[in-house]
């Protein structure tokens, strides 16, 4: 198959100066698309070469398939507009199977509608069109591109609407599914991606960056499945504002910093839709007033486990749920940290609402004077405790029963160990210098997590400083097999008279 090159073969300007539209827009139209018989002529790679290519009117890549444009790196060949605001700088338009990468897309500090556009239309297929005319848009690549929607970062800067949309053009809301984007970087937008298809489905995002938008993804119209993936996101509004959603979205190992809301769920979607976040870390100064890091609306259920939730300045993260729809939230091994002084639950329920919580093995540290070192554990394996302020005259210690928590600080530390059947079996206490240690019972080891000491016995301890209780040991619950004696159960043989 050939490559084409848009300046050798089509006379595309990579000066800046002279309008470049026509001759990319020849180069798109000269690539194969699902009605192509192939030979070896056929053109089914275009090369943007190095420089910056003015564009005046929307771009339109339709039908293609299995072919690919490139550039020469996202830094080095850049898509300028120089059109009217409210316009699309590029639109693919029932493409299937394309890829589109080392691209630079530069909105010039003009409000474009969008930067990019993947949309389906079924239009001429409801006209009547011929079975196997092109009508989907699936399976496409995008990636190594940046979009730059402003050149500003001051306020009322003109700025496109969004970055990269999935849509849906004309006709019936057909599919629009199975895309792979990866390392996208995109600044300065309304929305920084944009879904309004319903019928998106099964799309990843790997490793993209959204930074200084006013949302990170958005989604309308009962929009799909999406799983994002790895990356970072900086935005004025909320990171993921899922007004509707008819499928299930998964957020997983990415990070957020100085960010107004991590997720946003205000719409309804009609739907049960399972919302998963895992292994995420989202930090920031910048959480809206209300503090609702996460405002979940009336679908679920939503699973939220092994994230790092806080460092916001006096305030503290938390999850907001107003279902009014039987849902579920289950919280699982995370970290809320939070420099507020008041030691609340991170999840607010809205009265009257139907979401049934679910907290286990999650740690809340607050960071204000005359905190307990551990507050109570309200759910299994839960631990409260403030890392800066001395233990209180009483320490009433919590009694998880199923797991242990360690935490380090500068002046004071609590370990706790448990046996396998959930007993504590060792606590160390440490207030300042020197440390205080609970009586370590039988063998004279010190119970620490490494060495929880030998037995299964409990442990306490008073000291002029410090008064902590743990859980007494537990009868044994091992039942004793009977063994039968000999002979018993055994029937005697009849002997004959």
């Amino acid at each position: 198959m050939a490559s084409i090159d848009a300046v050798a073969n089509f006379g595309a300007d990579p000066s800046g100066v002279g309008d470049s539209t026509a001759a990319l827009q020849a180069a798109l139209d000269a690539l194969a698309t699902r009605q192509t018989t192939y030979t070896p002529a056929t053109a089914t790679e275009l090369f943007i070469p190095p420089g910056v290519y003015r564009i005046s009117a929307t771009l339109v890549w339709g039908a293609g398939a299995s072919a690919k444009v490139l550039g020469a790196g996202k830094w080095c060949t850049k898509l300028r507009w120089a059109g009217p605001p409210k316009r699309d700088m590029l639109r693919l338009v029932n493409c299937r199977t394309v890829s589109v990468g080392c691209l630079n897309l530069d909105a010039n500090g003009i409000a474009v509608s969008s930067m990019l556009s993947l949309e389906t239309d079924t239009t001429a297929f409801q006209q009547g069109a011929p079975q196997g005319s092109p009508f989907t848009s699936t399976m496409n690549e995008l990636h190594d591109l940046s979009f730059y929607g402003s050149n500003s970062m001051a306020a009322g800067a003109p700025r496109a609407a969004v970055g990269l949309r999935i849509a849906r053009g004309g006709g019936q809301d057909t599919h629009n599914d199975y895309h792979y984007f990866r390392r996208l970087e995109i600044e300065l937008c309304g929305s920084g991606i944009l879904i309004t298809q319903g019928q998106q489905k099964g799309s990843l995002f790997e490793m993209c960056n959204v930074n200084l938008c006013d949302s990170g993804v958005r989604t309308q119209n009962l929009a799909g499945a999406f799983h994002w993936l790895g990356g970072f996101m900086h935005t004025n509004q909320a990171d993921f504002n899922l007004e509707a959603v008819a499928d299930a979205v998964v957020i997983s190992h990415m990070g957020s910093e100085n960010s107004g809301r991590f997720i946003d769920n205000p719409g309804d979607s009609g739907n049960g839709w399972p919302l998963t976040v895992i292994g995420c870390r989202w930090a920031s100064d910048g959480l809206v007033a209300d503090q609702r890091m996460m405002r979940l609306g009336k679908c679920g259920p939503y699973q939220i486990k092994g994230n790092t939730f806080g460092w916001s300045d006096r305030k503290k993260p938390r999850i907001y749920v107003y279902a009014s729809t039987p849902s579920a939230l289950e919280l699982e091994g995370n970290n809320f940290d939070s420099s507020d002084s008041v030691d609340t639950d991170p999840v607010e329920l809205r009265v009257g609402s139907l979401c049934k919580v679910s907290k286990r093995r999650n740690t809340y540290r607050t960071n204000g004077a005359n905190r307990t070192m551990a507050r109570r554990a309200e759910e299994v394996g839960d631990i409260h405790y403030s890392t800066t302020a001395a233990l209180p005259a009483v320490a009433q210690l919590p009694l998880p029963n199923d797991l242990g928590i360690h935490r380090n600080s500068a002046d004071a530390r609590v370990y706790l160990a448990f046996n396998d059947a959930g007993i504590v079996k060792g606590v160390e206490l440490a207030v300042l210098q020197p440390p205080v240690v609970i009586n370590p019972g039988p063998g004279g080891a010190i119970p620490t997590p490494m060495n929880p000491g030998s037995g299964d016995s409990g442990y306490s301890a008073s000291t002029s400083a410090v008064k902590a209780r743990v859980l007494p040991k537990e009868p044994s619950r091992r039942v004793k097999k009977e063994i039968p004696s000999r002979g018993a159960g055994r029937k005697k043989k009849k002997t004959a008279k």
